[in-house]
Protein backbone atom coordinates (compact mmCIF):
# COMPACT_ATOMS: atom_id res chain seq x y z
CA UNK A 1 0.00 0.00 0.00
CA UNK A 2 1.26 3.57 -0.99
CA UNK A 3 2.07 5.91 2.20
CA UNK A 4 1.83 9.62 1.98
CA UNK A 5 2.82 12.55 4.21
CA UNK A 6 1.88 16.01 4.06
CA UNK A 7 3.27 18.41 6.40
CA UNK A 8 0.76 21.49 7.33
CA UNK A 9 3.33 23.34 9.61
CA UNK A 10 3.63 23.33 13.51
CA UNK A 11 3.48 19.47 13.82
CA UNK A 12 0.31 18.99 11.75
CA UNK A 13 1.26 16.08 9.29
CA UNK A 14 -1.87 13.90 7.50
CA UNK A 15 -0.21 10.62 6.56
CA UNK A 16 -2.67 9.00 3.79
CA UNK A 17 -2.54 5.30 3.88
CA UNK A 18 -4.08 4.56 0.18
CA UNK A 19 -7.44 6.63 -0.87
CA UNK A 20 -8.92 5.33 1.90
CA UNK A 21 -7.18 6.03 4.84
CA UNK A 22 -6.33 9.35 6.07
CA UNK A 23 -5.05 10.11 9.90
CA UNK A 24 -4.10 13.51 11.01
CA UNK A 25 -0.89 13.42 13.29
CA UNK A 26 -0.04 15.68 15.61
CA UNK A 27 4.17 15.45 16.42
CA UNK A 28 4.83 17.15 19.44
CA UNK A 29 7.40 17.25 22.77
CA UNK A 30 4.87 19.94 23.94
CA UNK A 31 3.02 19.30 26.88
CA UNK A 32 0.28 22.24 26.27
CA UNK A 33 0.08 20.26 22.87
CA UNK A 34 -0.75 16.76 24.21
CA UNK A 35 -3.09 18.32 26.60
CA UNK A 36 -5.16 19.83 24.01
CA UNK A 37 -5.20 16.68 21.65
CA UNK A 38 -6.46 14.88 24.79
CA UNK A 39 -8.65 17.60 25.37
CA UNK A 40 -10.21 17.30 21.82
CA UNK A 41 -10.93 13.94 22.27
CA UNK A 42 -12.53 14.49 25.20
CA UNK A 43 -14.84 17.10 23.35
CA UNK A 44 -15.39 14.10 20.59
CA UNK A 45 -16.05 11.57 23.28
CA UNK A 46 -18.25 13.07 26.28
CA UNK A 47 -17.25 10.65 29.04
CA UNK A 48 -14.76 9.10 27.48
CA UNK A 49 -16.42 5.76 27.44
CA UNK A 50 -16.25 2.94 25.24
CA UNK A 51 -13.60 4.00 22.76
CA UNK A 52 -10.85 1.74 21.40
CA UNK A 53 -7.48 3.55 21.35
CA UNK A 54 -4.48 2.20 19.27
CA UNK A 55 -1.54 2.20 21.79
CA UNK A 56 2.67 2.09 19.99
CA UNK A 57 6.07 2.84 21.65
CA UNK A 58 8.91 3.58 20.21
CA UNK A 59 12.64 3.36 21.57
CA UNK A 60 15.96 4.87 21.79
CA UNK A 61 18.17 2.41 19.49
CA UNK A 62 21.56 1.53 21.62
CA UNK A 63 21.34 -1.20 23.82
CA UNK A 64 22.50 0.80 27.12
CA UNK A 65 19.53 3.04 26.88
CA UNK A 66 16.73 1.25 25.47
CA UNK A 67 13.99 3.69 27.08
CA UNK A 68 10.78 4.69 25.43
CA UNK A 69 11.08 7.72 23.55
CA UNK A 70 8.19 8.69 22.26
CA UNK A 71 4.38 7.65 23.04
CA UNK A 72 1.66 7.07 20.19
CA UNK A 73 -1.91 7.13 20.50
CA UNK A 74 -4.26 6.93 17.28
CA UNK A 75 -8.49 6.99 17.35
CA UNK A 76 -11.07 8.46 14.84
CA UNK A 77 -8.00 9.17 12.58
CA UNK A 78 -5.91 11.08 14.77
CA UNK A 79 -2.72 10.34 16.11
CA UNK A 80 -0.78 11.40 18.86
CA UNK A 81 3.24 11.33 18.44
CA UNK A 82 4.47 12.59 22.01
CA UNK A 83 7.94 12.90 21.80
CA UNK A 84 8.18 11.83 26.26
CA UNK A 85 11.24 11.42 26.46
CA UNK A 86 11.76 15.52 24.77
CA UNK A 87 8.64 16.49 26.75
CA UNK A 88 8.86 19.75 29.01
CA UNK A 89 5.65 17.93 30.92
CA UNK A 90 3.22 15.38 30.71
CA UNK A 91 0.03 16.34 31.43
CA UNK A 92 -2.54 15.14 34.36
CA UNK A 93 -5.18 14.53 31.40
CA UNK A 94 -3.12 12.26 29.66
CA UNK A 95 -2.34 10.74 32.65
CA UNK A 96 -5.69 10.31 33.36
CA UNK A 97 -7.14 9.02 30.11
CA UNK A 98 -4.50 6.19 30.31
CA UNK A 99 -5.73 5.10 33.38
CA UNK A 100 -9.19 5.22 32.26
CA UNK A 101 -10.87 1.50 32.96
CA UNK A 102 -13.91 3.05 30.35
CA UNK A 103 -11.08 2.81 27.34
CA UNK A 104 -9.56 -0.21 26.02
CA UNK A 105 -5.94 0.23 24.83
CA UNK A 106 -4.88 -2.19 22.47
CA UNK A 107 -1.27 -2.68 21.60
CA UNK A 108 1.77 -5.15 20.34
CA UNK A 109 3.09 -6.67 23.34
CA UNK A 110 0.82 -4.95 25.79
CA UNK A 111 1.77 -6.03 29.47
CA UNK A 112 6.02 -5.13 28.55
CA UNK A 113 4.23 -2.17 26.95
CA UNK A 114 2.52 -1.29 30.53
CA UNK A 115 5.46 -2.30 32.68
CA UNK A 116 7.66 0.11 31.03
CA UNK A 117 5.39 3.03 30.55
CA UNK A 118 4.92 2.65 34.35
CA UNK A 119 8.51 2.13 35.13
CA UNK A 120 10.24 4.75 32.76
CA UNK A 121 7.33 7.51 32.16
CA UNK A 122 5.39 6.64 35.61
CA UNK A 123 2.56 6.07 33.54
CA UNK A 124 -0.18 3.59 34.64
CA UNK A 125 -2.69 2.03 31.68
CA UNK A 126 -5.21 0.49 33.07
CA UNK A 127 -7.25 -1.17 30.44
CA UNK A 128 -5.11 -3.03 27.59
CA UNK A 129 -5.65 -5.20 25.46
CA UNK A 130 -3.02 -7.45 23.88
CA UNK A 131 -3.43 -7.77 19.95
CA UNK A 132 -1.34 -10.33 19.31
CA UNK A 133 -3.34 -12.93 21.77
CA UNK A 134 -6.52 -11.70 21.01
CA UNK A 135 -5.89 -12.20 16.98
CA UNK A 136 -4.74 -15.76 17.98
CA UNK A 137 -7.86 -16.36 19.84
CA UNK A 138 -10.84 -14.55 17.45
CA UNK A 139 -8.65 -16.14 14.44
CA UNK A 140 -7.56 -19.81 15.70
CA UNK A 141 -3.82 -18.81 14.29
CA UNK A 142 -1.47 -19.26 17.00
CA UNK A 143 1.56 -17.59 15.30
CA UNK A 144 -0.29 -14.34 15.52
CA UNK A 145 0.80 -14.37 18.95
CA UNK A 146 4.17 -13.08 18.08
CA UNK A 147 3.50 -10.93 15.01
CA UNK A 148 3.54 -7.24 14.99
CA UNK A 149 1.51 -4.79 13.76
CA UNK A 150 1.92 -4.49 10.65
CA UNK A 151 1.17 -8.82 10.24
CA UNK A 152 -1.64 -7.81 12.45
CA UNK A 153 -3.41 -5.56 10.02
CA UNK A 154 -2.77 -7.41 6.66
CA UNK A 155 -4.26 -10.83 8.51
CA UNK A 156 -7.04 -9.51 10.50
CA UNK A 157 -8.35 -6.55 8.51
CA UNK A 158 -7.19 -7.01 5.16
CA UNK A 159 -4.73 -4.25 5.15
CA UNK A 160 -1.29 -4.58 3.80
CA UNK A 161 1.82 -1.59 4.79
CA UNK A 162 5.11 -1.67 4.35
CA UNK A 163 6.85 1.54 6.31
CA UNK A 164 10.97 0.36 5.63
CA UNK A 165 13.13 -0.30 8.77
CA UNK A 166 13.58 2.62 10.86
CA UNK A 167 16.67 2.87 12.86
CA UNK A 168 17.51 6.64 13.50
CA UNK A 169 17.38 7.80 16.72
CA UNK A 170 13.69 8.43 18.18
CA UNK A 171 14.92 10.76 20.87
CA UNK A 172 16.25 13.66 18.89
CA UNK A 173 14.58 16.48 18.56
CA UNK A 174 13.10 16.30 15.06
CA UNK A 175 11.85 13.07 13.37
CA UNK A 176 12.49 12.39 10.18
CA UNK A 177 9.59 11.80 7.37
CA UNK A 178 10.24 8.23 7.85
CA UNK A 179 10.19 8.17 11.47
CA UNK A 180 6.47 10.10 11.77
CA UNK A 181 5.02 7.57 8.91
CA UNK A 182 5.80 4.75 10.69
CA UNK A 183 4.95 6.10 14.40
CA UNK A 184 1.75 6.66 12.77
CA UNK A 185 1.40 3.31 10.72
CA UNK A 186 2.06 1.69 14.26
CA UNK A 187 -0.57 3.39 16.62
CA UNK A 188 -3.25 3.80 13.60
CA UNK A 189 -3.27 -0.04 12.58
CA UNK A 190 -3.17 -0.89 15.83
CA UNK A 191 -6.53 1.12 16.46
CA UNK A 192 -7.73 -0.55 13.20
CA UNK A 193 -7.05 -4.14 13.92
CA UNK A 194 -8.56 -3.70 17.94
CA UNK A 195 -11.79 -2.18 16.26
CA UNK A 196 -12.17 -4.98 14.31
CA UNK A 197 -11.44 -7.40 16.73
CA UNK A 198 -13.72 -5.83 19.52
CA UNK A 199 -16.11 -4.89 17.52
Amino acid sequence: MAITLRHHGNGSYTVGFAAAHFVHATVTSSGDEAFKWVRNLHSRHPGISGIVIGLAIEQRPSADQRKIAVLQLSVDHQCLIFQIARADWTPSLLRRLLDSHTCRFVSVDAAAVADRLRNEHGLVVRNMVDLGELAAERTGLADLRRANVLVLAREVVGVGVYTGAVTSRWDQPDLSMNQIVRACADAFLASEVGRRLLQ
